[in-house]
């Protein structure tokens, strides 16, 4: 999703939902010692803001969006959410809702599964896969499970390239 906000304006509505948190006066919901740090290298696209929140250190952290602005602006809606949240007090029952969960798959790095720097050609993470497959494949000997994982690997990174060239 592509947001069309200023990256200038998103810190400063953060801010905003932080004085707006802060304006309340529930003792054990204090926010404090909040961070927005600025984009640190050109490249950067993941996010971040720190705070403190009934003394305990939080991290929102988001990097599922194309650029550092909308990794941003995707924390600002996680935090607004947050503080609504607090207002209606159902912070808990969502805390308790989120924990019951399961935590994501985090499977290897598909560039690791294929053997390929994540800078390679595409002909060479092609390459790659095609070799891997004829090695691993169940027909000639393999088993199905290294298949499965090298080819998905290779899904994931076309998927990947894909959507960020468009």
């Amino acid at each position: 999703m592509r947001y069309r906000v200023p990256t200038e304006q998103t810190r400063r509505e953060i801010e905003d939902e932080f004085r707006k948190w802060r304006a309340h006066s529930w003792s054990d919901s204090d926010v404090s010692d909040y961070e927005i740090p600025l984009r640190m290298d050109r490249g950067q696209t993941s996010a971040f803001v720190r705070f403190v929140l009934r003394g305990i250190p939080v991290t929102v952290e988001c990097s599922s969006q194309e650029g550092y602005r909308d990794n941003l602006r995707c924390i600002f809606y996680a935090i607004e959410a947050m503080r609504m949240n607090e207002v209606r007090g159902i912070a808990d029952t969502m805390k308790n809702a989120y924990l019951q969960l399961s935590a994501p798959a985090q499977g290897r790095d598909a560039y690791e599964v294929l053997g390929v720097r994540p800078d390679a050609d595409p002909e060479i993470i092609g390459a790659a896969y095609r070799a891997l497959a004829k090695k691993l494949h169940p027909d000639v000997g393999g088993g199905a499970d290294a298949f499965k994982e090298i080819d998905d690997a290779y899904s994931r990174i076309v998927k990947d390239r894909s959507e960020a060239s468009q």
